[in-house]
């Protein structure tokens, strides 16, 4: 007859709810202060003895890849505790939506409750159940324990959640590689939110699927869990290479659009720049040119007599000259202008 498994979830366990299940199992006090630790940003594990501590990031409901947080699993001989602070995406997933099953309770539990749950009398936990402890009903795996069910089970949703968010990604990442040459200047602004969304969800994304990257190889490693389920977790570990992949080819061609954009950008900038330059080349040009016209004009404007005065003397010679000096002074320097590029 096969032995009965449990598997125990605690929402916001505190620190005696976690020394409880440490004395009551007289596990290492390692698993005590791993339990109460704060290290949401980075999956791990640790192997003492018949005991498989693992720390698991996930997506909160409420929350999104940059704000993970940790789901932390104590796995022995027949019995594994699911410890969470937060409404995690795979619980949901698999105890909610899967099996039906209400473990998101907004009441904390209470002494006598938690007492019973950490004696290791079958009757207790088979009492505790009731409302704690989940009947294990999972689809049915090739020569798995129940317990290597769920764990596998959680690990396969939370791949599956970081896998659709990357192709969402991806699908972002290509209509702003298809549309990065043909923004008006109110749709620059926006295109520029976007890039920087797609690059931090992305780069998220690669810190997510990088640390459980690199935990399943030490999984496999403990000899803890059965060949198959090590089968199982060299296939998951081959398609976090390829998301790997994925991701890594997403930024490349996120990186290649906003180089796109900053050059049509730049681009545009340097010929309104030139058109600018150009006027001021002209208006530079004409205040050179007229300038010491009118220094000339006014210096001869006082002494010179202009035509048509009703003096009874009439000499233009002075006028006559003066014109022609300001006539080929202006010829010189346009032709001197046009010669150096100027005008």
């Amino acid at each position: 007859m096969t032995k009965q498994q449990y598997i125990i979830l605690i929402q916001k366990p505190n620190e005696q709810t976690i020394m409880k299940i440490r004395s009551a199992y007289k596990l290492h006090p390692v698993i005590e202060y791993e339990c109460n630790s704060s290290s949401y940003l980075k999956d791990h594990m640790i192997k003492i003895h018949d005991c498989l501590f693992l720390t698991l990031t996930d997506i909160p409901l409420t929350g999104s890849l940059s704000t993970p947080a940790s789901l932390k699993i104590i796995l022995m001989k027949g019995i594994m505790f699911l410890l969470y602070d937060e409404k995690l995406h795979c619980l949901e997933e698999i105890f909610v939506k899967t099996m039906k099953f209400n473990i998101f309770t907004d009441q904390s539990t209470t002494t006598s409750e938690t007492e019973i749950a950490y004696r290791k009398s079958e009757t207790a936990l088979t009492n505790y159940k009731k409302r704690f402890t989940v009947k294990l009903d999972l689809v049915e795996f090739y020569e798995l324990t129940d317990l290597e069910e769920v764990l596998y089970k959680l690990l396969h949703v939370m791949f599956m959640r970081i896998e659709e968010l990357v192709s969402e990604m991806d699908n972002e990442v290509k209509i702003c590689n298809e549309f990065a040459t043909e923004l008006s200047t109110t749709e620059r602004i926006d295109f520029v939110l976007r890039v920087h969304i797609a690059k931090k969800t992305l780069i998220n994304a690669r810190n997510y699927v990088d640390t459980k990257s690199h935990l399943l190889p030490e999984l496999i490693e403990t000899n803890f869990l059965t060949k198959t389920f090590n089968q199982y977790l060299n296939s998951m570990g081959l398609n976090m290479k390829k998301l790997t992949e994925k991701i890594d080819s997403s930024r490349r061609l996120l990186k290649s659009s906003e180089n796109v954009h900053d050059a049509i950008v730049e681009g545009k900038l340097s010929d309104t720049s030139e058109r600018s330059n150009d006027l001021v080349k002209v208006f530079s040009s004409m205040t050179t040119i007229f300038l010491p016209l009118y220094l000339l004009a006014g210096f001869f404007g006082m002494n010179v007599r202009i035509p048509y005065q009703c003096d009874e003397y009439q000499d233009l010679t002075a006028f006559i000259v003066m014109c022609a000096c300001s006539v080929v002074y202006l010829i010189i320097v346009i032709v001197l202008f046009r010669y150096k590029g100027w005008i």
